[in-house]
This record gives C-alpha cells, structure tokens and sequence, in this order.
C-alpha cells in the first residue's frame, strides 16, 4: 500500500502476499479486495466505504450468518459492521461479537475502520491499556511520515 501504485497493482500484490500464510484462491481474492479497499481509503482523502464497494465485484453485506470461518465470510461480516454502525468504536464491537472467527473479523474491521477513521477515533481508553504504546505509536509516525514522503 506504500508503494502508491495503481490499485490492480495493489490487489495483486497483495494477492501474492497473501500466500505466505492463507495459499488459496479464495483467500487470495479476499486479500486483493482488502488492499483495494485500504488503497482507496487511504489514498483519497473524502473517499467511504459505499463508494469503495461500487470498485469490487461481489462485495456485499449480508446480515451475518455464516460461522465458517471462510475469508469471504470473513470481509462480508467485516463490510457488514462497518456499513451498519458509522462509527469505529461500535464497528469493532459488532464485529468481534458475531460469533465465528471473532479475531480475524476484528483484526480486519480494525483495519478498515481505521483506515476510514483515524487513530483519533479509537478510544483512549482502549490505547491506555496498550503495552509498550510509545513504541508503537513511534512505529505509526515514522510509517505515516514515510507514506506523506512518498507522496510528494
């Protein structure tokens, strides 16, 4: 995503990363419509996730049913929470409480969320607990000062 190609690029690379863990078409595809997603929100300023969808094939938001623990399953629970509470905070909470691969929905919708969001909108209260936050949060800065450098 840091690379500011154009987004099949994205897809594909990300697509290809994807492989080192989850080696199958299915997730390879999901992996491609994640870095899509994340390259629009993260790359156009003003830019939602409504409009993000219009981009990828077979996005939908069905309400959650399925506990297979699919990818597919997976980011349509995530879309799912994100479209249906406008908010980073309630997003996650939906998310990890559907049931199913509770960490993936949350580790995805976090960071779709908060690709959309910013890290003002996640709860202090939720960094507060955080160990080592400094470092992290060192690790953030110089990441998003090296993306804005690229950028120019």
């Amino acid at each position: 995503l840091f690379i500011n190609e154009a987004p099949k690029t994205v897809g594909y690379l990300c697509s290809d990363s994807s492989k080192t863990t989850h080696n199958n078409k299915e997730c390879c595809y999901e992996c491609a419509r994640l870095g899509i997603v994340l390259y629009y929100l993260l790359k156009e300023s003003k830019c939602k996730i409504s409009q993000v969808s219009n981009f990828l094939p077979g996005m939908k938001y069905p309400v959650p049913t399925e506990k297979d623990g699919k990818a597919t399953t997976t980011v349509n629970n995530t879309f799912w929470s994100i479209m249906t509470n406008h908010d980073f905070e309630v997003s996650l909470i939906v998310a990890v409480n559907l049931d199913g691969d509770a960490d993936s929905v949350g580790a995805v919708t976090g960071a779709i969320a908060g690709a959309m969001y910013g890290y003002s909108a996640i709860p202090d209260r939720w960094l507060d607990q955080l160990q080592k936050k400094d470092i992290l949060e060192d690790l953030i800065n110089r990441m998003w000062n090296f993306v804005k450098e690229r950028k120019k």
